[in-house]
């Protein structure tokens, strides 16, 4: 299973457009790959949740995942 963290802010990402296109594809492979997991669909609603409800900046978004990658 993936970190539920890295899934989160990977969706962030993509919403905002900060992945390169062959990341942001191969994300949303495994993502539908794995759709039926209720536990990234929690994630989705998470990420979403935090671009509407909060002001978080594009930078933390990509300090965050180059943390949880790196």
């Amino acid at each position: 299973m993936a970190d539920l963290k890295w899934i989160t802010y990977n969706m962030m990402a993509i919403e905002r457009d900060l992945l390169p296109q062959h990341l942001a594809n191969e994300f949303i492979d495994y993502m539908y790959e794995n759709r039926d997991n209720l536990i990234y669909q929690k994630c989705l609603e998470n990420a979403l949740a935090i671009l509407k409800y909060t002001d978080i900046s594009d930078e933390k978004i990509q300090e965050e995942l180059y943390r949880i990658i790196n």
